[in-house]
């Protein structure tokens, strides 16, 4: 099975280009830091005694929390599956670590080497920049989380193809992508 990671840092388009090449029957395994901050807020909603465990008050637990939720999404791929995208990957978190000032989780480094990831597609920075509920990063940190995943990806000699932003064009874009997803 080859495994396809497409990243960069907040709102580069990730999700939105791994949406339009889903209906080309692509497996897909969804961002787990973005669902995993949705439902630590969910369970502070449904119980305002709960401390929820998200980036901005608690990245270490949190970061524990996305190894183990991103584990069990790549150890459930099925196993005829020819490729899968990945939004985001294990790697993603050396940057996050790295621009929060901290050490990522010692078994961080094994479990990449032993994921299997065949191919990084590194999306560049739109020129339009939103927050929202799970994304509270200002430009200038997104920018510092965007360069830090890439250095990462590089440091740890991964294959990377970096795809520029094709001026907001979310379908050219795509099939940038597609072409080099084999």
């Amino acid at each position: 099975m080859k495994k396809i990671v497409i990243t960069g840092g907040p709102c580069v388009g990730k999700t939105t280009t791994i949406n339009l090449l889903k209906d080309k029957g692509i497996h897909v395994i969804d961002e787990v830091p973005r669902d995993i901050i949705a439902s630590e807020q969910r369970k502070k909603i449904e119980n305002p005694l709960y401390n929820a465990i998200v980036p901005w008050t608690n990245i270490d637990e949190f970061q524990k929390l996305v190894i183990a939720e991103q584990l069990k999404r790549e150890n459930s791929i099925p196993e005829d599956t020819s490729a899968v995208l990945l939004d985001r990957s294990l790697v993603d978190i050396f940057g996050y670590c790295k621009v929060a000032g901290i050490n990522p989780p010692a078994e961080l480094f094994s479990l990449v080497k032993n994921a299997g990831y065949d191919k990084v597609i590194f999306l560049e920075q739109l020129n339009n920049y939103a927050t929202d509920s799970e994304r509270k990063e200002d430009l200038v940190m997104a920018k510092k989380i965007h360069d830090e995943i890439l250095n990462s990806y590089r440091e740890l000699g991964f294959p990377i193809i970096v795809v520029p932003a094709f001026d907001g064009k979310a379908k050219e874009r795509a099939e940038f992508v597609k072409k080099h997803l084999i």
